[in-house]
């Protein structure tokens, strides 16, 4: 069970690296779009985003199939896997529709805050309960940790473009 379970922690990591790049970049997009003096910044942010969302889908997949086969020895209390799964599928469906059918940003901006939340309460789900201190203070390095490593990734885009602006925003 040990090397089962190292895997799934891979791949929940490689997860939450991609998803907070993608969410944390999406959440800046919905802040660039209705500022105009960033037009040009929000044109190549949104063209990042497609192939990141293709990737995602492919890892969430892996990632409940791990968990619901290694949940009798990794998770603690299965209702709460199986709620927080459903909530953050309904989020992903709703994004997903959002990005197919309307394509509003206030949609993007606070799914992508949302979902990497629901997904450290699950990895917090694991190890603890939600009574604890230590639960909410993973919610909050995960919401700043989302919008640090997504900076991050849009700076260095952005100095690499040539784009001023953006590395400013």
């Amino acid at each position: 069970m040990q090397i089962s379970s190292a895997m799934l922690c891979f791949v929940l990591y490689a997860y939450v690296i991609i998803a907070a790049v993608y969410f944390g970049i999406s959440f800046y997009a919905y802040r660039l779009v209705d500022n105009h003096e960033y037009d040009e910044t929000y044109k190549w942010v949104k063209r990042y985003l497609s192939p990141v969302l293709e990737i995602m889908n492919g890892f969430v997949l892996f990632l409940f199939i791990g968990l619901i086969a290694f949940s009798t020895s990794l998770v603690g209390n299965k209702t709460t896997l199986f709620v927080l799964g459903i909530i953050i599928f309904m989020l992903l469906g709703i994004r997903i529709g959002n990005t197919v059918f309307w394509n509003e940003r206030k949609v993007d901006g606070w799914t992508g805050m949302l979902i990497p939340c629901m997904l450290a309460a699950i990895v917090t789900n694991i190890e603890h309960e939600y009574y604890q201190l230590h639960f909410w203070l993973i919610i909050v390095l995960t919401i700043l940790s989302v919008l640090y490593i997504s900076t991050v990734v849009l700076t260095y885009i952005a100095h690499e473009k040539g784009d001023v602006k953006g590395t400013r925003f």
